[in-house]
């Protein structure tokens, strides 16, 4: 199973919109992010695995609902636990307890990600302002193709 996890804030909602234009399930989201994650997901066939904070006050079935309602077209499947050490470790947890073939990690801030996960080529990190876009999108496509290849194990 292939599959992208993913943070919110910075990536999806832009950190300029904090506060502004709140629904029932938080900030909107930027429609260029939307789509390039559509593009990644359906470029690598994956499903979506929550990091964020989001995932401290919201259950699954609300991100589900929610992703679906703002046009994001991968399955959301599960939340990564809260662990003491880090979003790397809380990863590397969901990795461990999961049949994962491939996975990209999007997030704005990836102190002790990509230390963690040497292959940086599955790490990606947005500009907090800008969030997700089709740049994004094209290095997350040239990962895959490099694993896919059998450049990356």
């Amino acid at each position: 199973m292939n599959i992208v996890f993913l943070d919110i804030d910075g990536v999806l909602a832009s950190w300029l919109k904090m506060g502004k234009n709140r629904d029932e399930f938080g900030i909107p989201f930027e429609g260029t992010a939307i789509e390039a994650l559509n593009e990644i997901t359906n470029h690598i066939d994956g499903k979506i695995v929550i990091t964020s904070t989001w995932r401290e006050t919201r259950k699954i079935e609300s991100f589900k609902e929610h992703f679906k309602k703002r046009g994001i077209e991968a399955e959301v499947i599960g939340m990564t636990k809260e662990l003491d050490t880090g979003r790397a470790d809380e990863i590397q947890d969901w990795i461990d307890e999961n049949d994962v073939e491939y996975f990209v990690i999007i997030d704005d801030n990836t102190r002790g990600i990509e230390e963690h996960f040497k292959e940086n080529m599955n790490v990606l990190r947005t500009n907090l302002y800008r969030c997700l876009d089709h740049y994004d999108y094209l290095y997350v496509k040239r990962g895959f193709e490099l694993y896919t290849k059998g450049a990356r194990k």
